[in-house]
């Protein structure tokens, strides 16, 4: 998006800030890296309207829909925006109502209701891009159809020539954010019952800082 000459400026709102990775985008951190959940939220959801009082925009992208998007729906619908909706991705940010409600022990008719509130409100989107074909194809089949659905892939710039072929000696590897609705624990629970196996099975952790793991 950021190489289309249309585009101005991309303004990123996020927990936490980056390097700008093109002389056109932007971020705004909100400023908070509590765990508390609700407050995190709060924190975008003003950062984001104080960000579209001090500049005009076009279109707004939530990147999660879950739970970002339904708020960044009632901003787009009150200023009259287009939104657009990334799903990263399964089919987790509809299932059962999405995330945070198909993993509590809320009554099934209740998730029923919030994947149905899910679905309206995805329909109503100009827009929804996605990973890969197959998702697009789920999402489809649980009744998303009619705004656009588009396949957005990453795109990963490679310098250079590829890295020569070493010995492998990684088996399994997990890459996510370590937090309750990526079920992080089933994970821990199958590397539990292959070292009871296997006798030579080592877990390393990378990329987690001493005080982000204290988060934990």
């Amino acid at each position: 998006m950021a190489q289309l000459e249309e585009v101005r400026t991309l303004t990123i709102i996020r927990d936490i800030g980056f390097d700008p990775f093109a002389p056109n985008v932007e971020w705004s951190p909100s400023g908070t890296v509590f765990r508390n959940a609700p407050f995190r939220i709060a924190t975008r959801a003003a950062k984001v309207v104080a960000s579209l009082a001090q500049k005009k925009s076009d279109v707004l992208m939530v990147m999660h829909w879950f739970p970002d998007g339904f708020y960044v729906y009632a901003v787009a619908r009150a200023l009259r925006l287009p939104l657009v909706a990334h799903i990263i991705g399964g089919t987790a940010e509809i299932d059962a109502g999405a995330r945070k409600l198909a993993l509590s022990r809320a009554p099934r008719f209740i998730k029923r209701f919030g994947e149905a509130i899910t679905r309206t409100l995805l329909n109503g989107v100009a827009g929804v891009t996605f990973t890969g074909t197959t998702t697009l194809a789920r999402f489809r089949s649980r009744g998303v159809n009619r705004p656009g659905l588009f396949v957005a892939r990453p795109l990963v710039p490679c310098d250079g020539e590829a890295a020569p072929l070493i010995e492998r000696s990684i088996d399994i590897v997990y890459v996510g954010r370590i937090d309750a609705d990526k079920r992080f624990d089933r994970f821990l629970h199958v590397l539990a019952a292959l070292g009871a196996r296997r006798s030579r099975v080592a877990v390393r952790v990378c990329g987690v800082s001493p005080a982000d793991a204290a988060l934990h």
